[in-house]
């Protein structure tokens, strides 16, 4: 549910672009969510939380999947088959969020171009690569722009269950964060994590 080490960077407020494995708690970068009249907008949205399910090691490869679409000068997009993107599939009228491993040729997802301003494009080619590590920063908003394309913070579940078992971690963060001192939260964050590990493993 991660994406490929060293090609995946998202945009930062400052207008810089950003490594995935540089990211801090407490960056703000480009997101996605649906404005009051159902249109796919962007904005900045604060890092609440990096998930590291494997830091760099040349002995545990990571399988992922590399997206190239119609947009040639663009950086494919790595990221693992457990991982949802926005996805709007081939003769489909919608989008909605899909795990990699079912978009194909034909399909589109959409991108950010250079107005922050969301574009569909399709898909012209799905290929297997290998990585070797694995971050997933965490927003309120459950969504991040990596490589300028729209995806999910989550993956193995579906993003809309994914959203609700990381809510109480994202309200966490969102509310109550600042009120706590440093133990107090780093504890409280272990614990709502390992609750989320739990239902996502049941």
């Amino acid at each position: 549910m991660e994406y490929r080490f060293g090609t995946r960077r998202v945009l930062k407020e400052d207008g810089s672009s950003c490594s995935m494995k540089y990211l801090n708690v407490g960056d703000r970068i480009l997101v996605s969510s649906y404005s009051s009249d159902n249109k796919l907008i962007t904005k900045y949205s604060t890092v609440l939380a990096i998930d590291v399910y494997q830091y760099f090691d040349l002995k545990s490869p990571v399988e992922y999947l590399e997206i190239h679409t119609s947009l040639t000068n663009l950086q494919p997009l790595h990221i693992t088959a457990a991982h949802s993107l926005l996805v709007k599939k081939q003769n489909s009228t919608g989008e909605k969020y899909l795990f990699a491993r079912e978009i194909h040729s034909g399909d589109s997802i959409y991108l950010v171009n250079k107005e922050n301003m969301v574009e569909e494009v399709h898909v012209t080619e799905v290929k297997q690569t290998t990585s070797y590590d694995a971050y997933v920063p965490l927003t309120y908003e459950g969504t991040l722009v990596v490589n300028q394309a729209l995806v999910s913070c989550y993956g193995t579940v579906t993003h809309n269950v994914g959203h609700l078992i990381k809510a109480p971690r994202r309200w966490w963060y969102k509310v109550i964060y600042d009120l706590l001192d440093s133990n107090k939260r780093d504890m409280s964050s272990s614990i709502l994590h390992m609750l989320e590990n739990i239902l996502l493993s049941v």
